[in-house]
């Protein structure tokens, strides 16, 4: 097992029991202590745990902008349901397009089980996927970005127009019912623009907090979204404000 495959191992250990211990991690994984404290600072210095003498403990409020390296989940709890939630409107055969962004790791651990085409821009997503043997796996190319791990330039958006999937899964930062979705980078509008475009079905996943607002640019209107996934902070006006504009809204568990 190399350290990729067993920090990502610690941090489901983590989300399942909301504590680990430095000496159990140590004989579980057949590795010194100071190598699972090294594990563990990673997550640490991503707001993911606080560690303490002899282990650590989860955070149940991780900082929505941290950045996510290829073995490190940066879900709370919302975006993790939320993930999850949208991988079951997946189907064995699908080709998918997995946008990048801190609902991706919900999704892959929701899809282990079906065969699917997957191209996705996320480091954070391949780094899963790649372990998962009925899944054909796309990388797509270009300008590597730090603040979504993964990528996105002009040379993404021109090979995602190459290709057609059944469905486009899509990080959301902003939505209202006024603009649609809505992004602050410039980039990443036109990529997920790009990537609706080649789709036949496109689901958005966005957390409550960040619906009925907007951002610089934008992505879609809520006419060209097919489902919203979300968390059960929305309320049932902007629910339904939503749906009477087009798109299903799916709250996850």
């Amino acid at each position: 097992m190399n350290s990729s495959e067993r920090r990502l191992k610690i941090y489901n250990i983590l989300m399942e029991n909301e504590t680990v211990d430095v000496s159990e991690l140590s004989q579980h994984f057949d590795v010194s202590p100071m190598t699972i404290r090294r594990d563990l600072a990673i997550y640490e210095k991503q707001g993911i745990l606080t560690t303490t003498y002899g282990g650590a403990y989860l955070n149940r409020d991780i900082p929505s902008g941290t950045s996510v390296s290829p073995d490190v989940s940066q879900l709370n709890d919302n975006a993790r349901k939320i993930g999850i939630a949208a991988g079951k409107l997946l189907k064995s055969g699908d080709s998918v397009f997995l946008d990048s962004g801190d609902m991706t790791t919900g999704i892959v651990h929701g899809i282990k089980n079906l065969r699917l085409t997957v191209m996705t821009n996320s480091l954070a997503a391949a780094n899963i996927l790649r372990t998962f043997s009925k899944v054909e796996l796309i990388m797509a190319p270009g300008s590597y970005q730090e603040d979504i791990y993964g990528f996105a330039s002009s040379s993404t958006i021109a090979f995602i127009r190459k290709y057609n999937f059944d469905v486009a899964l899509i990080n959301g930062e902003k939505l209202d019912t006024a603009y649609g979705l809505t992004v602050k980078n410039e980039t990443a509008a036109h990529l997920k623009a790009t990537a609706l475009d080649c789709a036949k079905r496109n689901i958005v996943m966005i957390r409550s907090d960040d619906i009925d607002d907007s951002a610089f640019a934008q992505v879609a209107t809520l006419r060209r979204i097919n489902h919203i996934v979300t968390d059960r902070g929305l309320s049932d006006d902007v629910k339904g404000a939503l749906e009477q504009r087009g798109p299903q809204v799916i709250l996850a568990d």
